[in-house]
């Protein structure tokens, strides 16, 4: 990466470095759809939690359920890696489509399932749908926020739907199947088809984000020169004569394109040989698959030490829920002021306290609601790493990958995947040859050994963002390091 020349770049543009903070035009309403359409795949994600027992109960064995669940985390594993590269190529409009497109397919199919293998390959779909809604709708975020803050609290906002709709989802589809037992998937597929129709309108609006590289790209030689062409555009009248105008903005986009046709086609094998990329990926399987592991493990801990109801435990774990909340929205807000390495470093090292937490008072606990704080620890402290890893790895990629949004965030969706299978698996085969005490304790540790390559990887990953000049120069050094 040449950084002098990205240096000269600088002192070129800084007359635009304030117009960095412009939202590009639609980005407000691509935020809200990616949030709505974020928000429906969690949904129905968790919403078959209380669903698929009841309705396959005495039909299939136990083993099969837990295939059926884990089935969307394998398809998503297996279509990360096709869909990332597609939507670097052909950019957001196609694959988001397809992804809205996919889940109302799937819903629909889940209504009218009644049969292990229906609702095995409207899994499946789901995984293949999520994949796509997933990669598209954060590699849309990252084209139109141009700004770290900017670009930090949408994708907050967005890691905020997808938690949103996990909370909701049983909740919703356990009491509509109570009345119906088509209703509650036949509703979201109401609402996720709306969506489509909506992201339909605004690609025909506002354009499929394809040719807005020079916008989203994280250097300021790249940066700050993509909104040199729609500034043309909106002040050409008052700036230029029209033929003038016209002509600068016929070069500009000459340069940008000749710019682009020279740019190297990274591969996601060649993003995770660059520590700092595998690092991340890294960090997301550990906190991930901690709360991932403790999602039927406590449950069992409480039914055999306080002969808890459903309900009790769906209550006493939602504390992990709203903490997880708290964090990304403080996070969102706040990540630059209060700097990302100290956010990402505490927040790692606060699951791994609480965890051990969780495990270390088990035999001194009366009843269930002593685990709370432990658990809004572990909430609190994943929502403080998430909200931080993903708009540091999109502006991270944009320097040292540029144009391979997608193929960056197929990378954390197949991490977020592993952990969500490899977590359910080892917590309670741990569990059931030890105790819960040993599987949070061991949990703790290994969130600990974590926590010195959260903060090398923050630390490194921040040095590279200052070093291109991506950093609001009114912040001092100190609040990130």
């Amino acid at each position: 990466m040449n950084y002098k020349t990205m240096e000269e770049d600088y002192s070129k543009t800084e007359s635009l470095r304030s117009n960095t903070e412009i939202i590009l035009p639609g980005a407000t309403s691509a935020l809200v759809l990616v949030w709505v359409a974020l928000c429906v795949d969690s949904m129905l994600f968790s919403m078959i939690v209380p669903i698929v027992p009841l309705a396959l109960r005495d039909k299939v064995h136990a083993w099969e359920i837990g295939l059926l669940f884990a089935s969307k985390s394998i398809f998503q594993i297996l279509s990360s890696p096709i869909i990332g590269p597609i939507v670097d190529r052909k950019g957001t409009r196609w694959m988001l489509m397809l992804g809205i497109a996919i889940v109302v397919v799937s819903t629909t199919l889940f209504a009218f399932a009644h049969h292990y293998w229906p609702m095995f390959i409207a899994r499946s779909l789901q995984g293949v749908g999520s994949s796509a809604t997933t990669i598209a709708s954060f590699a849309l975020l990252a084209k139109l926020y141009v700004s770290d803050e900017a670009r930090g609290q949408a994708m907050s906002k967005a890691t905020f739907a997808i938690g949103f709709g996990v909370l909701i989802g049983p909740a919703f589809g356990g009491a509509l199947y109570h009345f119906n037992k088509s209703s509650p998937f036949l509703v979201v597929a109401a609402i996720a088809f709306v969506g489509g129709v909506l992201q339909l309108w605004w690609y025909a609006t506002y354009g499929d984000g394809k040719q807005l590289p020079r916008a989203d790209r994280g250097s300021v030689s790249g940066g700050v020169e993509g909104l040199v062409v729609p500034l043309l555009k909106t002040e050409s009248s008052s700036v230029y004569g029209n033929a003038e105008a016209e002509e600068n903005t016929s070069k500009a986009k000459e340069e940008t394109e000749g710019e682009q046709d020279n740019e190297q086609e990274y591969t996601q094998l060649g993003l995770l040989k660059d520590l700092n990329m595998l690092f991340l990926c890294i960090i997301t399987v550990v906190g991930n698959m901690s709360v991932a592991a403790l999602e039927p493990t406590v449950p069992l801990y409480f039914t055999n030490s306080f002969n808890t109801s459903s309900w009790e435990t769906g209550l006493v774990f939602s504390s992990c829920a709203g903490s997880y909340f708290i964090g990304v929205i403080i996070t969102g807000y706040f990540q630059l002021s209060i700097g990302r390495i100290f956010l990402m470093t505490f927040g790692i090292g606060l699951v791994a306290v609480s965890l051990a937490a969780v495990g270390i008072f088990e035999k001194r606990r009366t009843n269930p609601e002593e685990a709370i704080p432990g658990l809004a620890g572990v909430g609190l402290g994943l929502g403080f790493v998430e909200a931080v890893t993903n708009p540091l790895l999109s502006s991270y990629t944009d320097i040292c990958f540029p144009n391979s949004q997608g193929k960056a965030f197929s990378l954390t969706n197949i991490s977020v995947s592993i952990a969500f299978i490899v977590g359910p698996i080892a917590g309670t085969a741990f569990y059931h040859h030890t105790d819960f005490e040993a599987t949070t304790l061991s949990l703790g540790i290994i969130v600990a050994i974590c926590t010195p390559i959260t903060y090398t990887t923050a630390r490194n990953i921040v040095r590279v963002l200052k070093k291109n000049e991506l950093e609001d120069p009114n912040i001092n050094s100190a609040s990130e390091l």
